[in-house]
């Protein structure tokens, strides 16, 4: 099983989604002319070809190219919506997810922060302070991290299930044992009929082990 340490990383933030991949970006081709696929899409106002050939271009690891199509993508989403609206926000959270795959924490908490803010009192805001919160957890900034996941469950408490979680995560690693116990139960229960409900579980028997407790 993977430690929780291991399933907090940085490189393991998309957990916050447990989206399955999309399956035209899956399997994108690699565009031959770059440039000419974004004038192509720019041309007609269309964001996603540029986001599945980003994905190809990081699949290789060719993190240049893909944030130069990201944020091409990023200018179609404001011309198409407005640079206020969750789609706009949404290519910025793509832009931090490629900015923390090449452990650049900084530039990705601040598209993260960009997003939260534009976003601010909506339940799409959840995602980016999610996003926060684990990056601070990542580092040990700990109080920075408990209050990302706070503010996560104020603007979407039907779905606070993950911030609970990484709430105990949180308190375990600060060395709350007490609280963060109590909060792991909670999220065990808040995410038992969901996709992470296995994760949650295992994270849970971590933190027993990790306490001496383990026939519990």
């Amino acid at each position: 099983a993977m430690r929780a340490q291991e399933q907090a990383s940085p490189e393991n933030i998309r957990f916050r989604t447990a989206a399955a991949p999309n399956s035209q970006s899956a399997g994108a081709q690699l565009p031959g002319d770059v440039d000419a696929t974004i004038r192509a899409a720019l041309a007609q106002k269309n964001y996603k070809m540029l986001e599945q050939a980003a994905a190809a271009f990081e699949r290789v690891k060719d993190f240049a190219t893909a944030e130069k199509l990201l944020q091409a993508a990023l200018t179609i989403r404001e011309q198409a919506s407005s640079a206020g609206s969750a789609e706009y926000a949404e290519g910025l959270m793509k832009l931090g997810d490629l900015a923390l795959q090449q452990r650049e924490s900084g530039a990705a908490r601040e598209f993260y922060s960009r997003a939260a803010t534009l976003l601010t009192g909506r339940p799409e805001a959840a995602e980016p302070l999610f996003a926060l919160g684990v990056t601070a957890y990542s580092q040990k900034n700990y109080p920075d991290a408990l209050t990302y996941f706070e503010r996560m469950q104020q603007v979407e408490p039907s779905g606070s299930g993950r911030a609970v979680l990484w709430t105990a995560m949180t308190k375990a690693a600060a060395g709350e044992t007490a609280e963060a116990e109590s909060l792991f139960r909670q999220a065990a229960i808040q995410m038992r009929s969901t996709r992470d409900a296995g994760a949650s579980l295992t994270l849970f028997a971590q933190f027993l082990d990790a306490q001496g407790r383990h026939d519990e």
